[in-house]
């Protein structure tokens, strides 16, 4: 994912706070203290620079923590470092807490920091994250397409506990980036020991505030408070569970019969009245996230945009979030989402027309790019209750609307993750939750470089608006930049923008520390149990 420029330089020295779990006056705590949380599903890696889905990073924050954190109101905290200082307007100074070390014993260096992210970058280890977050750093785009060495990036260790980042331009929300466990150390003493197998219970050893004990595949994985962790003495669970449940019902029969603390997400269209049964333990609250299809352009019948465009054109958003999903979740038609920083959301002209005239003019669309009646679609989604009533009504969209026939697979969620990336699909589903509240972290998904680009989309002149926005100091200017780019990107109908996410969720009412923030993200580090 690209980072956003500078707004102003300032030389700065920050030391930042570091709560984990703050418990209130009065609150009585569980003796037992461990926590059960649904997952979606297994994660495909626990690999932090290979992790890109929810399900992953859920579990990889639990396990490896950045140079600074996100808590669970969304606020920046320290990390592994306790201060940092700019010192001039691209070189950026981290001190590492002394105190650091992984979960073994063994101490976190500044040099595990220049190994990490040389490895992120490496082309050998084929990061999703590698061309977009090597764009930030100097020479780390290079670095990432092979075309320079590994020591020509732009960090290094100035000694034991200080570590020197060097940008390519001014990025002023570096800090937060660093908060991303992608960009965090890994261990180098096991990953060499071990090669492929440092993963593997017994063997993985960690940086967070928990470290692995158990991962049994389409059961469990266990975690265990990190005694080597830094802060353990505000860490108050002492195990956590993670169960990959993939059914959203299932989901919640296990939480009413006392088998897990929270939900994954509530099974669409239960929202309402788990609300009004249960209003005390239903949570909810905006994220920065999309949920939409993407259109492969290589396929035949998507290679024309006039047919992209009917596609989306037809399906009715509105209907989708009030009657179908009807979980709080907002209509969606733009990369760039309600309360995102950065840009302003693009709009269709279509989207205010009545749906029997966006009809009528997708079916032109399709008559103009001569596809025949009952031309076939193929959609792809992961095994999930919800994703199927997603997929279901976009098919029945297309079938009742133009005419089109659309046939619906489903998998696990590595096996999608893998046909999106090596371009096995027609249509597939997707979704993305911004890694930093700024609007270049959203735009990664539909960049000419970006992994996470899977339709193989790329507008030139939305790019040089970009790499414009990224220079500017001013961020009116970059602001209008990188709206204008939005909207070129999404007058290609590369994907199908469909909801803003909202997190909701069952909670039990004796989980303290559950916070609600945009990007979604839930340490366990500041979850405790009280007593009930």
């Amino acid at each position: 994912m690209k980072a956003s420029p500078s707004l102003f330089f300032l030389i700065t020295l920050i030391a930042m706070p570091t709560p984990a779990a703050v418990i209130p006056l009065g609150i009585s705590l569980a003796e037992r203290q461990e926590l059960t949380r649904s997952n979606g599903s297994d994660p495909a890696t626990l690999d932090p620079q290979l992790a890109e889905a929810l399900p992953d990073n859920m579990i990889t924050h639990d396990l490896f923590e950045g140079l600074t954190s996100i808590d669970n109101a969304g606020h920046l905290q320290a990390g592994l470092a306790t201060s940092w200082e700019r010192k001039d307007s691209n070189t950026w100074i981290f001190h590492l807490r002394p105190d650091a070390r992984w979960s073994d014993g063994v101490p976190i260096r500044a040099s595990d920091c220049v190994y990490s992210v040389r490895r992120l970058l490496d082309p050998a280890l084929h990061s999703p994250y590698a061309s977009g977050f090597g764009s930030v750093l100097k020479n780390g785009q290079a670095v990432a397409d092979g075309k320079m060495p590994l020591d020509a990036l732009g960090v290094r260790a100035l000694d034991d506990n200080t570590v020197e980042w060097v940008t390519a331009y001014p990025v002023a929300i570096f800090p937060e980036l660093l908060a991303n466990a992608q960009w965090g150390p890994v261990p180098r003493h096991t990953i060499q020991q071990w090669g492929k197998d440092w993963l593997n219970p017994g063997k993985l050893v960690s940086s967070g505030a928990f470290r692995l004990t158990a991962w049994t595949p389409g059961q469990s994985i266990v975690l265990e408070k990190n005694r080597q962790y830094w802060d353990a003495a505000s860490v108050v669970l002492q195990r956590v569970n993670y169960l990959p449940v993939e059914d959203l019902n299932q989901d919640v029969a296990l939480y009413f019969a006392g088998k897990t603390d929270f939900v994954f997400q509530l099974p669409p269209g239960e929202f309402n009245k788990l609300r009004r049964s249960h209003p005390d333990e239903v949570k909810n609250s905006p994220l920065l996230s999309l949920r939409y299809f993407s259109l492969n352009l290589r396929d035949p019948l998507l290679r024309d945009a006039r047919v992209r465009q009917a596609l989306s054109m037809v399906v009715d958003r509105d209907k989708l979030a009030e009657s179908i999903t009807v979980d709080g979740q907002s209509p969606a038609y733009s990369v760039i989402l309600q309360g995102l920083r950065g840009a302003t959301p693009s709009r269709y002209d279509w989207q205010s027309w009545p749906m029997a005239q966006r009809v009528a003019a997708a079916k032109q669309l399709l008559r103009d790019a001569g596809v025949a009646p009952h031309a076939p679609l193929r959609m792809i989604y992961n095994t999930s209750e919800y994703q199927k009533t997603l997929s279901e009504y976009l098919a029945s969209e297309w079938r009742t609307k133009l005419d089109l026939d659309a046939t619906l697979e489903s998998t696990d969620y590595p096996t999608l993750m893998q046909k999106r990336h090596q371009g096995q699909f027609q249509i597939a589903r997707n979704g993305w939750t911004a890694d930093y509240n700024d609007a270049i972290s959203m735009l990664s998904i539909v960049r000419c470089d970006d992994a996470e680009n899977v339709s193989g989309s790329c507008n030139q002149a939305a790019e040089a608006l970009i790499e414009r926005a990224n220079l500017s100091p001013d961020p009116e200017q970059r602001s209008t930049l990188l709206t204008e780019a939005n909207r070129l990107i999404m007058q290609d109908y590369t994907i199908i923008p469909l909801l803003q996410y909202s997190d909701s969720r069952l909670v039990k009412p004796y989980v303290g520390g559950y916070g609600q923030n945009p990007l979604g993200r839930y340490r366990s580090k500041d979850i405790y149990i009280t007593l009930h």
